[in-house]
């Protein structure tokens, strides 16, 4: 396509990155298998890695296995994370 243009004596001048948006803030919200929503993470500086299918995690005193991540259809800056609460060893 740029070469096309450029027959016609049009150019096309790049974008400069400031124009790209930056950081977007995210929400990450840890689900159970049942739907419940165990915690909302609000990670506004874009900090936070995404959970990894079958990482533990941990918040507060529960630990979690991750069982799937995927991204809000309403909001793309939530981020759904379903996971199964692993049992204490005591």
């Amino acid at each position: 396509m740029r070469l096309c243009l450029a027959a016609f004596g049009i150019r096309i001048a790049p974008i400069p990155p400031d124009d790209f948006g930056g950081q977007v803030a995210r929400v990450f919200k840890f689900i159970d298998i049942l739907e419940c929503e165990l915690h909302t993470i609000n990670d506004p500086q874009d900090k936070l890695p995404i959970p990894a299918i079958r990482q533990v995690i941990s918040i507060g005193p529960s630990s979690m296995r991750v069982e799937s991540v995927t991204l809000s259809s309403i909001n793309p800056t939530v981020y759904i994370v379903r996971v199964r609460l692993v049992p204490k060893i005591r």
